[in-house]
């Protein structure tokens, strides 16, 4: 099997290059995926705001000092580290010990995705009046969560919108997110996306009606 940048192959064809069906899994910046139990891992993907989370399961080797903690970013991928299909956060380490003495023991990991850092951040002291909400939620992300970046559509509605109690981040997003109709999600590379209507990655190209082959 094999994995398109483009898409999934059809018919065993594949175009413009393909990932080899190899995992890929980095805790805290150190490569693991000889340690992880590969039948064991799940990824569990929801619509809007909430987390995605992820579970696997390590296998202690040696060195002993090999132990997964809480807050530790995990990225899992397939086929190259770039192709990432989960990001974020260990949330919950269980070990579990062999019966067996010759057996090694497991331990069972819960991941949740960047959501979760961003929801360490509190926002206050700010007032936005007749303000756009793509301009509000750009400043939103940008004051109180640097280590994000923002891709929001633009030309959202006009809000009259204020923070003032120490209130979460996604609170304060999905707050301003329901005065507008519009969505709001963390990615795999800690961009935030708001938007009304979902727009592709890349530039619009204006294609004249003379542009007829392919290669025009």
């Amino acid at each position: 099997l094999m994995y398109c940048r483009s898409g999934l192959a059809r018919a065993g064809a594949t175009r413009l290059d393909y990932y080899q069906p190899v995992g890929y899994v980095t805790i805290a910046g150190t490569a693991v995926q000889s340690r992880i139990d590969r039948g064991s891992v799940s990824i569990e993907q929801t619509l809007g705001a909430q987390p995605d989370t992820a579970g696997l399961e390590a296998i202690a080797r040696l060195p002993s000092t090999f132990l997964p903690t809480k807050g530790q970013e995990i990225v899992i991928g397939l086929g190259a580290k770039d192709n990432r299909l989960f990001a974020g956060h260990v949330l919950k380490v269980s070990v579990s010990l062999p019966r067996a003495a010759t057996a090694r023991p497991r331990m069972a990991l819960d991941c949740v995705d960047y959501t979760w850092e961003l929801g360490h951040k509190r926002v206050r002291g700010r007032r936005w009046i007749n303000t756009s909400a793509s301009v509000v939620a750009s400043d939103l992300v940008r004051e109180w969560a640097p280590g994000f970046s923002t891709r929001v559509q633009f030309g959202l509605s006009a809000v009259a919108f204020e923070v003032t109690h120490s209130e979460p981040l996604p609170d304060a997003l999905s707050r301003l997110a329901s005065m507008v109709g519009a969505k709001w999600y963390v990615d795999y590379t800690r961009r935030v996306h708001f938007f009304v209507t979902d727009f592709a990655t890349g530039n619009a190209l204006a294609i004249a009606n003379n542009q007829t082959d392919i290669w025009n």
